[in-house]
């Protein structure tokens, strides 16, 4: 991924269908989870996108992302002269400085969606 490449993560809960479940009871449609908000029995997609179309989502895992987790996801396809452009989360502060990246941010809770003209992140 070149240039500028915009990077989120979002949340989904973990689907056993298929599966004997035993640690939990089977979930119906509709049903709220046990826990509000991020927790370990979501599951944690990263996904990436460049300004050429180039998309990648990968699972990094259950409950907060770490950066160490974002580099094993999408790291190898993001090119080291690429703009990295998310929201003002830590984790992808720290993954930027680990792979060298120029990093910028746009802060998501003050409604802010472009910046310098040209930055905006994924919306999710």
């Amino acid at each position: 991924m070149l240039d500028i490449v915009e990077s989120d993560e979002t949340f989904f809960r973990e689907s056993m269908k298929g599966k004997e479940v035993t640690q939990r009871k089977a979930k119906k449609r509709g049903e709220k989870d046990k826990k509000r908000g991020i927790s370990n029995l979501k599951i944690a997609v990263v996904v990436a996108q460049d300004r050429n179309g180039s998309v990648i989502a990968r699972k990094a895992g259950t409950g907060r992302v770490k950066a160490e987790e974002i580099d094993t996801v999408i790291g190898e396809f993001i090119h080291p002269s690429a703009l990295l452009c998310t929201d003002t989360a830590t984790n992808y502060k720290k993954f930027a400085k680990i792979k060298g990246l120029q990093h910028e941010t746009v802060k998501e809770r003050q409604k802010q969606r472009v910046k310098k003209g040209i930055y905006h992140s994924i919306r999710q």
